[in-house]
């Protein structure tokens, strides 16, 4: 059911269709792969295995290239490939690019992939009630994930208007709202994971609310209602910059940078900067190399580890929260959905501290006044 929207987010992430991704395996063309994720053909057991063998050996040869440790490297592969959803597959690339320091997202990745195929199921068997039932019954879901507030109904009425449907379209906006608080609720998990692992010495603060779409401000703080928006990617590229000028200095900037130092402390060309802060693409390569850049000048033992939970957020905000392109002359942004992170933050902080070693103590403030 929600299969189709993690892939896109997927390919924005690496900035790829997942066809072509899976096409470079050498087991099955893009154009039919692509008819497989239509349904338009079915691939039979034996293509299926060879292109699983095919892409596990290459992710192998991978890391055996990264010098991964042969028993670490077994572990992934096989955690890998008992992956049974695409929600699943997203956060454990980050969970084991992130030194396998988001167990607590990666638990909460599969509920959502077992609700997705669940709902799945009853659709493709003209199963209403059992769909709606599941809306309901399903026992990690709260009234919380229906809170539509553009909607007449109260979050526990949207919700029970599911149970009651008589038609399809009546499930419409109740299964919308579920997607946006899923992914808000998939990113507050992480956030903390993130918070506790990267930053321990910082006081617990909601890091990717950093990255969603506002208005640039008047000089006495306020945001426009109007005006130029900023976009998840520019506020990633300023976070990142603020990063490299506090791992330089120890301490924060006085005020935010300007674009032409925001270029320089990144060690990109300000054209660069300027078309990605203005909406182009930034995809997972980029941020590697715009990261490598940044902290070529230190030693691989001193260098910080690349916060790619800070580059999954972005994405998923963008894709949640942005919508058409400057280029379309159709760009709007969603800005609703940053008030609704903060409660999901709030609420996912138990989930994601019981799985860690003890509370967090730290109590440095995170971009003092900087976002």
């Amino acid at each position: 059911m929600f299969e189709p929207y993690f892939v896109s987010v997927i390919e924005r992430f690496y900035g790829k269709k997942l066809s072509a991704i899976v096409a470079q395996a050498g087991v099955v063309s893009e154009r039919a792969f692509r008819s497989w994720l239509d349904g338009t053909a079915q691939p039979d057991d034996r293509r299926q295995e060879a292109l699983r063998t095919r892409m596990r050996q290459q992710v192998r040869t991978h890391l055996e290239e990264l010098e991964w440790p042969e028993a670490l490297l077994d572990v992934y592969i096989a955690e890998m490939g008992a992956s049974t959803g695409v929600c699943e597959a997203l956060i454990h690339i980050v969970h084991w690019r992130f030194d396998q320091g988001c167990p607590a997202t990666l638990e909460l990745s599969r509920h959502i992939d077992e609700l997705s195929q669940n709902l799945a199921q009853r659709r493709k068997a003209d199963d209403l009630k059992g769909f709606g039932r599941l809306l309901f019954d399903t026992e990690w879901l709260s009234d919380d994930h229906f809170n539509y507030p553009e909607h007449e109904l109260d979050p526990a009425a949207l919700r029970a208007s599911a149970a009651a449907a008589s038609a399809w379209s009546d499930v419409t906006v109740p299964l919308a709202a579920l997607l946006v608080h899923v992914q808000l609720q998939l990113l507050a998990t992480l956030d903390h994971e993130f918070g506790a692992r990267y930053m321990p010495t910082f006081a617990p603060t909601p890091v990717f609310l950093g990255l969603f779409p506002d208005r640039v401000k008047r000089k006495e703080g306020v945001p426009r209602s109007r005006g130029e928006a900023r976009l998840p990617a520019k506020r990633l590229l300023h976070m990142l910059a603020c990063m490299r000028y506090f791992k330089n200095r120890g301490r924060w900037p006085s005020k935010s940078p300007s674009v032409d130092d925001t270029a320089k402390w990144m060690d990109v060309l300000p054209s660069d900067l300027s078309k990605w802060r203005m909406g182009r693409r930034f995809t997972l390569d980029d941020f590697e190399g715009v990261w490598d850049r940044m902290f070529k000048d230190y030693s691989e033992r001193s260098r910080p580890g690349e916060p790619i939970p800070l580059m999954l957020a972005m994405v998923v905000i963008t894709r949640l929260c942005v919508l058409g392109s400057r280029e379309g002359k159709n760009l709007s942004v969603v800005l609703s959905a940053a008030a609704l992170y903060v409660d999901w933050w709030g609420r996912q902080r138990a989930f994601a501290d019981a799985h860690f070693n003890g509370s967090r103590t730290g109590t440095e403030v995170w971009m003092p006044g900087l976002l």
